[in-house]
């Protein structure tokens, strides 16, 4: 038995893998190079750290937080604020500046709960339309009234209870 080796062919064949592969790999860092928006860096305590993120609340100024289904706010870049607020949903007019925040004209959705919840979240939307100005630290978002008293403190949402600071 006689076997016929063509070297040639043998080189050509990998040479055609090596680049299927060499064409994968530059494939994958060019579509890599376009995403660089992934990747961007965002200015702790900015805007842009604020609207990225949705927030739990953890404190509410002078109210017991009565279950473990916390309110949440999330605030869209096109001047909305939106989240659930204990029992139900809301949405409103938002205007964000570097320090300075107003929510306004705030709809709800209209579910029922039990008298204790609805009072909670009645405290809450009152507070919510009542802050003027924002400060962020790592992840913990606080809101504040005029004369800079505490309103609402939450924290960024996905992370542990005991990190917010």
């Amino acid at each position: 038995m006689t076997v016929n080796i063509d070297v040639n062919s043998i080189a050509r064949r990998r040479g055609i893998r090596l680049g299927v592969y060499l064409g994968i790999v530059l494939g994958l860092l060019s579509a890599l190079n376009g995403c660089t928006g992934w990747f961007e860096n965002i200015k702790t305590g900015s805007v842009a750290d604020l609207t990225r993120s949705d927030w739990v609340l953890s404190d509410m100024a002078d109210v017991d937080i009565l279950t473990d289904i916390r309110p949440t706010l999330k605030f869209a870049n096109a001047g909305e604020a939106s989240g659930f607020s204990g029992c139900n949903r809301y949405n409103g007019v938002m205007v964000l500046g570097d320090a300075d925040i107003a929510v306004d004209n705030l709809s709800l959705t209209s579910l029922s709960c039990r008298m204790s919840f609805m009072e909670f979240e009645q405290a809450y939307i009152e507070r919510l339309q009542k802050v003027s100005f924002w400060t962020l630290r790592r992840n913990s978002l606080r809101l504040n009234d005029a004369s800079g008293v505490t309103q609402l403190r939450f924290r960024r949402m996905g992370t542990p209870v005991g990190s917010n600071i």
